[in-house]
């Protein structure tokens, strides 16, 4: 059972992706254009477009390779416990909710994180709540809200975050999940 549907997180991640290489391609562009304007405006326009173009186009390019191979390892997998697209240090994986564990497998090809699985017990501390960006990161992300899930065995236990999009009110659906599996017994 997916906690999101699937063409809602598909349509994120595409909106992520252009939102990202918009953020990187249009200031450099216009500082390519800026730094040529000494040789003539229009040939300064066209160099800036040409900058703008080839950069949007290469971060767009890789982004979405990565993806095509996500999509494949996703087709892969066959769970049946509710289950989430995710981001674990920076890797696309997908982090499935099993009545005793929180296990993570990894989609993103060549990632070095393969399984991880995080038992759960009463020293399991399991939190989830909104990301707060800042002003830069609201620009990049343009409406594309992000959450989190927290697993941190305590006292002084290692903190594991996973952050997923928060699209058509995810995060009350991974809370409500999240709240009938945590036996965390604070001390």
């Amino acid at each position: 059972m997916r906690l999101i549907a699937l063409e809602d997180q598909l349509k994120a991640r595409k909106k992520m992706t252009i939102n990202t290489a918009l953020f990187f391609s249009v200031p450099i562009g216009l500082i390519f254009f800026l730094l040529t304007i000494g040789g003539g405006f229009f040939e300064a326009i066209l160099f800036g477009l040409l900058v703008f173009a080839f950069l949007f186009g290469f971060i767009y390019f890789i982004r979405e390779i990565t993806h095509k191979g996500v999509d494949k390892r996703r087709k892969k997998l066959d769970l049946v416990s509710p289950h989430l697209e995710v981001l674990f240090k920076g890797e696309i994986g997908m982090l499935e909710f099993a009545k005793d564990a929180l296990i993570y497998r990894t989609l993103t090809p060549g990632s070095p994180n393969k399984e991880v699985r995080i038992d759960i017990h009463p020293d399991l501390f399991l939190a989830v709540g909104p990301i707060e960006l800042s002003k830069i990161q609201k620009l990049k992300h343009r409406g594309v809200e992000k959450a989190y899930i927290l697993a941190k065995e305590m006292p002084s236990g290692l903190p594991r975050q996973f952050i997923f999009y928060n699209a058509k009110d995810t995060m009350k659906k991974v809370l409500d999940v999240v709240e009938e599996r945590n036996v965390y017994e604070g001390k």
